[in-house]
């Protein structure tokens, strides 16, 4: 997705006072209170600073694009649990490594371990909420959830992104407690905390790797984008790989969040839209150069997508009106 003519200034929201001890907080109003900078919480107006008992709550929202890198230092003993909540493009590195360069889809998470530094660039909008975890709160926790077992750094992969619908949705109702006026109840918030960790980590503690290899995702998304004006069937992309169209279909989807097929209308999608913007093509030869078959195709995928007709939404993107 594009830069906006007028991007709105980075905010993100920070929801404190639960997963403390079994009743502190439970009974006190919470919020969400604004953040602005990336993955740095900072204090409820009505809770003091983080305590290393508790689970914190942040959520990062941005409109537009971020220009430039931003840089997370976690030099507390705690794991950083990030969920996205829309769909998104960033180049994401975890502990000096490349985690993803290219589309999130919604669900997408990821867990950074105590003491590693994040960075992200983001070339469209955000939102995610992140938790974080102190070490001895997560062991706590996961020895109830695990039966005793602890939870092996093996299982905690901090150089991957995973998806799970059912953390999306978490992450949603965690989200929506965000209203000053109408704070919520500690319990309530902390509840939905702990539904993510009994969620995320057993998961992991049991999760077989059945995600496409990172060489074989990279090949398929060059394929992609070497043929976006060209019809694509999902036989060519897996024999790019050299899978089977079944094979290739379930591990790109368990890797990436997106179908084969979604991924592909996203890109069509964003390619279109850096032409109508940096280009003075006619719409139809966007919608050909795009990979769409005619102009009433091409006129209803983007309209569907981005609630605006192609030729309105270039005047708004270049003119502000």
């Amino acid at each position: 997705m594009d830069a906006l003519s007028n991007p709105d200034p980075p905010v993100g929201d920070i929801m404190r006072g639960f997963g403390r001890s079994p009743d502190a907080g439970r009974s006190q109003p919470v919020w969400v209170a604004k953040e602005e900078a990336w993955r740095v919480p900072r204090a409820s107006p009505s809770l003091p600073l983080a305590d290393a008992d508790r689970i914190e709550a942040s959520r990062w929202t941005q409109n537009g694009v971020f220009t430039g890198r931003t840089i997370s230092h976690n030099n507390q003993n705690r794991f950083i649990i990030g969920i996205q909540l829309a769909s998104t493009s960033v180049e994401f590195r975890n502990a000096g490594r490349l985690v993803v360069d290219g589309r999130l889809a919604p669900g997408a998470s990821h867990v950074s371990r105590p003491g590693e530094a994040a960075s992200v660039t983001l070339r469209a909008s955000s939102d995610v909420i992140h938790l974080y975890v102190a070490h001895h709160v997560l062991n706590r926790y996961c020895a109830e959830l695990l039966d005793g077992r602890e939870l092996g750094d093996d299982q905690i992969p901090s150089n991957s992104i995973f998806y799970d619908r059912t953390l999306e949705q978490l992450g949603r109702l965690l989200a929506s407690t965000h209203d000053e006026h109408d704070p919520v109840n500690g319990l309530y918030v902390e509840s939905l905390s702990l539904a993510i960790l009994a969620r995320l980590f057993p998961l992991h503690a049991s999760k077989e790797n059945h995600t496409v290899p990172r060489w074989r995702l990279q090949r398929a998304m060059e394929y992609i984008e070497a043929h976006l004006a060209d019809p694509i069937r999902l036989s060519d992309i897996a024999s790019s790989v050299g899978l089977t169209r079944m094979h290739f279909a379930r591990q790109f989807r368990e890797a990436t969040g997106f179908t084969p097929h979604s991924y592909l209308q996203e890109r069509r999608l964003q390619h279109a839209r850096q032409l109508l913007q940096k280009t003075d093509m006619n719409i139809l030869d966007v919608a050909l150069n795009s990979g769409f078959a005619s102009h009433a195709h091409f006129a209803t995928v983007f309209k569907r997508r981005m609630g605006t007709t192609p030729k309105d939404w270039r005047r708004r993107s270049l003119f502000g009106a």
